[in-house]
């Protein structure tokens, strides 16, 4: 019986973009018929100009901060008098708009700022009207793994880190099939019914009811019902009470409740008998679920062991024993799997840490490993918006209490924020501010007319990570026009933080305190949902909630966790993100795919995917190339070698970088029809993952959604990214905020 690592069960591209949202059960083994397989995405690209052809490299970007990209690019033209060919460099600027879930920015309002073709006597202001024209035809998408690339290796931006707590929290180990049941405090016992003497454990996500009648507590899991005498106590297979399973299924309707409906997965061969051992926390904590005793195996070229054995990231390092686990991108260590654990700064783990091999499977935990590329890359995509156009008009909020509305003020600030309410409402001054499913809305009353902000108040991003709607800092507005405001919202607004200690991490390891009134809104947890990150070297970053044994969704956020990602099955998705609960109505960045993008060119120009990619621009305005035979510089005299730079190995170490992510992206999606990842295959008994799955069908295994990764024929459904789909299952939306 063997384990398979998670992979981080989704990617962040899809924590970002929400992963669209859930509409009837149907096939999904066939992409969506409005968004075609992803092509090639041919670098450079050439086209037509009033001049003669202009050949555009893979550009260079120098900044992309907010929805606003600043880069430059190597050009060819061909020169009017003699018809040779001249290179130069362009700089640029434009609005983005981006599509997380198929990895690609469209630029808009391009506008090129500096010309330069250092051969040219006028520097090649001939060429500037005709670069101008045809640039934004050249440019109208872009991949995002080549601008991370980029970013990551040539020009990397830090992130100015945020001051997170890092707290331990309750760490429980098992060596057998466990489940880890969480409330939200002590137990809050409510009607579960009208007519019924049954309870119902109001402050958590599980179905926990209590039957008066004989002082027992029943879950309901995995199709079944266990009972205990207490919550701490031994639980067993039981007939549930009278009145509990329509309770159930009238709290799942309303989306109250998460249904566990799967049998424990947690080996490769769903060969699991008998129930879960349950555990359940009152407080924050984590459950380390083993296959028996911990399998340990030497990872290669260091002194650290790796546990094979289990789907949670245990490290020993062999020089003192003592044990490593990676929480919600934290590091605690102790002594034994017994405790006691502690916090570990990341920048002080074991040196050996950072030489774990990139091709190893413990290399998923380099990205929470400062100092590595790994960990500069994580930063990267944790700060990359999904971005929508919102109409001013057409759209509404409107607030939802539990009782009057009561305020509390927002420490650090002079703000204050309703606490009884499921969705971020923030006073300011005499103006409400309220977020939803990444639009912002204002008013200057609480009962409205609410209407969609196109400016927020500076005030608001200064909210701390000590209160609890921080996440909704997250959320932008990037302009507007008379009629549409341009907004979206970056990874925080589902809970990614870098940190101060130079890593992403889950959560902010704050203590909030929930509301409960005659409703329970559920504050944000840092641990207990199973927050996983992930890296490999073909797709890069990943971020997955639900590993392993956590059996509820997040209670707290800006969507609808519980219905659209946590149910499983095989479903239809938009391919909107957060934005998809709009409807119509917002307009989400959804990019064409990359052998679509330049559908208008084709008749004017050809696609100059023939062409080698080897062609660099300095930021000075000097042009290099390699052809594979060393490095040489662009003089009035043709191309003459020169000694490489850091820099110059750098931009072509970015360009190779993304191009293979580029190719195992688009792998992934055409299946067969494209060249194969190579064989990982990653197991999420619990919530989305489905893996990248085995024989080369790359994030088959169920997506999202669909449990076991699957070995051969590419799990649930062999076929690329659906198969439950990268999104199956619906994605984020819905649901408002925690307060």
């Amino acid at each position: 019986m063997s384990y398979r690592r998670v992979a981080a069960a989704f990617m962040l591209a899809v924590v970002a973009a929400g992963g669209g949202i859930a509409a009837q059960a149907q096939d999904v083994s066939t992409p969506p018929v409005s968004k075609p397989a992803p092509g090639p995405d041919p670098w450079p690209r050439r086209i037509s100009s009033a001049t003669g052809p202009l050949t555009i490299y893979q550009p260079q970007v120098e900044s992309w901060n907010d929805n606003k990209i600043v880069f430059r690019a190597a050009v060819a033209a061909v020169s009017g008098t003699s018809g040779n060919q001249v290179f130069g460099v362009v700089w640029a600027r434009a609005r983005t708009e981006v599509d997380t879930a198929w990895r690609t920015v469209q630029l808009r309002e391009l506008a090129v700022t500096k010309i330069q073709f250092p051969t040219r006597p006028d520097s090649g202001k001939s060429f500037l009207a005709p670069i101008r024209q045809a640039l934004p035809k050249a440019l109208n998408a872009l991949s995002i793994d080549r601008i991370n690339a980029s970013l990551a290796i040539e020009n990397a931006m830090p992130e100015r880190g945020v001051a997170v707590r890092n707290d331990p929290p309750l760490i429980l180990e098992s060596t057998v099939p466990a489940r880890l049941v969480l409330i939200d405090g002590a137990p809050v016992l409510r009607a579960a019914a009208a007519t019924e003497p049954l309870q119902r454990v109001v402050n958590t996500r599980s179905a926990i009811f209590f039957d008066p009648a004989a002082a027992a507590y029943d879950l309901r899991i995995d199709s079944g019902w266990l009972k205990a005498t207490s919550l701490d106590g031994e639980w067993a297979r039981s007939v549930p009470p009278s009145g509990a399973e329509a309770a159930f299924a009238a709290l799942v309707a309303s989306g109250t409740v998460d249904p566990v409906d799967v049998q424990d997965q947690s080996t490769d061969d769903g060969d699991v008998t008998g129930d879960p051992r349950i555990m359940v926390s009152t407080k924050p904590a984590e459950l380390l679920v083993f296959d028996g005793p911990p399998n340990l195996e030497p990872i290669a070229d260091t002194s650290l062991l790796w546990a094979t054995n289990t789907a949670a990231k245990v490290v020993v390092d062999s020089t003192d024993n003592a044990y490593y686990a990676l929480l919600s991108g934290r590091w605690f260590r102790a002594p034994s799997l017994a405790g006691p654990w502690s916090y570990i700064a990341p920048r002080s783990l074991p040196a050996d840490f950072v030489r774990i091999p990139a091709d190893a499977e413990a290399a998923s935990v380099l990205a929470s490993v400062p100092g590595t590329p790994q960990a500069e890359e994580a930063m990267i995509e944790n700060t990359i918006p999904q971005t929508a156009t919102v109409p001013r008009r057409g759209l509404t909020f409107a607030i939802r209490l539990d009782g009057p509305a009561q305020f509390a003020p927002i420490p650090g600030t002079s703000l204050d924020y309703v606490v009884n309410s499921p969705d971020p409402v923030i006073r300011v001054g005499e103006r409400y501010y309220a977020v939803r499913d990444g639009v912002w809305f204002t008013a200057s009353a609480l009962t409205g007319p609410w209407s969609v902000a196109a400016q927020i108040p500076a005030a608001i991003y200064t909210i701390p990570p000590s209160s609890p709607i921080y996440y909704a800092t997250y959320v932008r507005v990037y302009g507007a026009t008379p009629d549409d405001v341009y907004v979206g919202y970056t990874p925080g607004y589902f809970g990614t933080v870098y940190s101060s200690d130079g890593v992403v991490v889950y959560g902010t390891g704050y203590d909030y305190q929930p509301w409960l009134g005659a409703e329970w809104f559920g504050a944000p947890w840092t641990y207990g949902f199973g927050a996983d990150f992930d890296w490999t070297p073909y797709f890069g970053w990943r971020f997955g909630i639900g590993i392993d044994y956590a059996i509820c969704a997040p209670w707290w956020g800006p969507v609808d966790w519980r219905r659209d990602i946590w149910h499983r099955g095989d479903r239809r998705v938009a391919w909107s993100g957060v934005y998809g609960t709009w409807g119509d109505r917002v307009h989400a960045s959804k990019a064409v795919p990359w052998g679509y993008a330049h559908g208008d060119l084709r008749g004017r120009g050809r696609l100059a995917s023939s062409i080698a990619n080897h062609i660099y621009a300095s930021p000075e305005g000097q042009i290099h190339r390699n052809a594979g035979g060393g490095w040489q510089h662009y003089t009035t005299r043709g191309w003459r070698s020169e000694l490489p730079s850091a820099s110059l190995e750098r931009a072509a170490q970015a360009r190779n970088l993304g191009a293979s992510r580029v190719d195992a992206f688009r792998g992934a999606y055409v299946g067969a029809d494209a060249p194969r990842a190579p064989s990982f295959s990653w197991r999420t008994p619990e919530g989305f993952g489905g893996g990248m799955g085995r024989a080369g069908t790359a994030f088959a295994g169920g997506g999202f959604h669909g449990g076991m990764s699957g070995g051969v024929g590419g799990g649930m459904r062999a076929g690329g990214m659906q198969g439950g789909g990268m999104h199956g299952g619906g994605g984020m939306h819905g649901g408002g905020g925690h307060r």
